[in-house]
């Protein structure tokens, strides 16, 4: 076969991979004495009209420039030799990096460990806050993009997606628009990227499927998702993984991006077990960005910035109050596909509204605070005290008046405290708990329990919130029905900050009729524990969320039919 000479000065040596895009080679330059290898990748641009070459062609080549700066101020970035054009064909000459994909060293070696793999997302996500703070979006995060340095073992990232966005721009026939092409990998894009609406946490949400496969040895489609809030179920493939790197995972896998961890930055100080600090909200509506000078700037509250680079800091709105979060999920999910968890979320925003009025303080155990009395007392030797009598002391001792009897003391009672009238009726017991199946009647609930503290319009449209406080789980129970058929959709219950994780599981096997699911039990230690700030969960009989609202710990159940 004959050799392949590209640009006349690129000999071809082997293909190492093809896509969609193009296709990958390994190459000597022949025109360096040293014959120094080189990666040479091919971009094939869509054009439905070929009289815009020339518009993408500048596109490429500005995109070119951006790549090059990337990878002249990073060294786990590959550096860019040239770029060129042939046969209406760009091509990119990239820094060889020797060593294995991600991909063929779980392939090779198996599944990484715990520890590697916090060590791996320590090192990328270092690597991300410097991308992100030149405003660019990888968008095609995934194992098969991160080479293992074979001379010291630290993670490269390649296959930036900012050039494949400027030679697969389609132009419209006429000429007047444009739109790009959805830029990454399926199974791996963040659901907004697939939609064509990147933002950085994208590029997080990526790469915490990219931990996972590393973890576990599952690509995204062999991992089943949630129907109810349509986030990837990833913990059912490792269900032994307690620490911060469950916590960070779960957060930067969330469905929408308002409830990710919005800089790298931020998810790193996550991973280390530090205090996450207050987040600043990141655009979601963001397209692709493919240039600095038309990007908008991430967040960069506690970002790792580069003194030489001027980064453009946009006003940043107030973090969204709690509910905000679940009807921004609303939008995301309006196929129905998640309803009955939008229940579960906003059935727990309007029941935290009802508690956030006064109420007694309470414990799960322990007995409640001594009574105080209604006024004080003083002491009966003070109260019985009388002045002393002086007129006679002060007469004038010269007279000497007769002496008159001495009159005997007046007889005085002693004080007595004031009668405490103590009621003789016995204080009611509270009523027993036991558990409703979704589609109770209201009318039985209340005649289980008696009458309601309050009862609130739900959050969700046709529903009401059903409002019991401390009762025998010393507890706060919601019950959502509809407002309609009045019949039961959902419970929730919150429990006071102070609360053990022994007594909230024993309120909730009281509830539960004296079984806690193995599941349930799981994700309320790792919810209590500060593992993660929100767990879901699924039994044969049950299904539900434990999660931290306004500081209270909160678990909300449906059927799980």
């Amino acid at each position: 076969m004959a050799a392949v000479l590209l640009n006349n000065r690129y000999q071809v040596l082997r293909e190492l991979g093809r896509g969609g895009f193009g296709r990958t080679y390994l190459a000597i330059d022949t025109h360096m004495p040293s014959g120094q290898q080189c990666a040479i990748k091919q971009l094939k641009p869509l054009l439905t009209d070929p009289d815009r070459y020339d518009l993408a062609c500048e596109r490429f080549q500005r995109e070119a420039a951006v790549l090059e700066a990337l990878g002249r101020d990073s060294e786990c970035i590959p550096c860019l030799y040239a770029y060129f054009a042939e046969a209406n064909t760009f091509y990119l000459v990239q820094e060889w990096i020797d060593g294995p994909t991600l991909t063929q060293a779980v392939s090779d070696s198996g599944c990484l460990s715990p520890g590697e793999v916090r060590v791996l997302l320590e090192d990328l996500l270092g690597l991300l806050d410097f991308v992100h703070q030149r405003r660019i979006i990888h968008r095609d995060i995934k194992p098969d993009n991160v080479i293992l340095r074979a001379s010291d073992g630290k993670p490269v990232l390649i296959d930036f997606g900012i050039v494949k966005e400027a030679v697969d721009t389609l132009l419209d026939l006429d000429g007047s628009g444009t739109r790009s092409l959805s830029i990454g990998t399926p199974g791996y894009m963040a659901p907004e990227q697939a939609a064509g609406r990147p933002v950085y946490s994208s590029d997080l949400y990526s790469l915490g499927l990219t931990a996972v496969y590393a973890l576990s040895d599952r690509s995204p489609q062999e991992l089943e998702t949630d129907p109810r809030t349509g986030e990837i179920a990833w913990r059912q493939v490792l269900p032994d993984l307690h620490s911060s790197l469950a916590g960070a995972l779960d957060r930067c896998l969330r469905f929408h991006p308002r409830d990710r961890f919005s800089t790298a930055a931020e998810m790193l100080v996550s991973l280390r077990g530090g205090p996450v600090p207050i987040r600043a909200t990141v655009p979601t509506s963001a397209t692709a960005l493919s240039a600095p000078a038309t990007a908008a700037a991430p967040p960069t509250a506690t970002a790792i910035t580069d003194p030489t680079v001027a980064t453009q800091v946009l006003p940043r709105p107030e973090p969204p109050p709690p509910r905000d979060r679940f009807w921004l999920v609303t939008g995301f999910l309006a196929s129905g596909v998640v309803a009955a968890g939008l229940i579960a979320g906003y059935g727990l925003v309007r029941f935290s509204d009802a508690l956030s009025q006064p109420t007694v303080n309470r414990r799960l155990e322990g007995q409640r605070s001594a009574s105080v009395a209604p006024f004080e007392l003083l002491p009966d030797s003070i109260a019985a005290s009388k002045p002393e009598d002086t007129t006679e002391a002060e007469s004038d001792t010269a007279i000497a008046p007769e002496p008159e009897p001495e009159p005997e003391p007046e007889a005085t009672l002693p004080r007595q405290p004031p009668t405490v009238i103590v009621p003789t009726e016995p204080t009611p017991s509270p009523p027993a708990v036991r558990w409703f199946a979704e589609g109770t009647p209201e009318r039985e609930i209340r005649e289980a329990l008696g009458e309601p503290a309050a009862t609130t319009p739900g959050s969700l449209l046709g529903t009401d919130v059903v409002l019991y406080r401390d009762i025998a789980t010393k507890a706060d129970l919601g019950y959502v029905v509809d407002s309609s058929s009045r019949r039961l959709r959902q419970t929730n219950v919150h429990f006071a900050p102070n609360d053990s994780l022994e007594g909230i599981q024993a309120a909730l096997t009281e509830l539960l009729g004296g079984s806690l699911p193995p599941a349930t039990a799981n994700a309320l230690r790792q919810v209590y524990a500060g593992e993660t700030d929100r767990r879901q969960f699924a039994s044969s009989r049950v299904a539900g969320m434990v999660h931290r609202n306004r500081g209270r710990l909160a678990v909300s159940f449906w059927d799980a039919n």
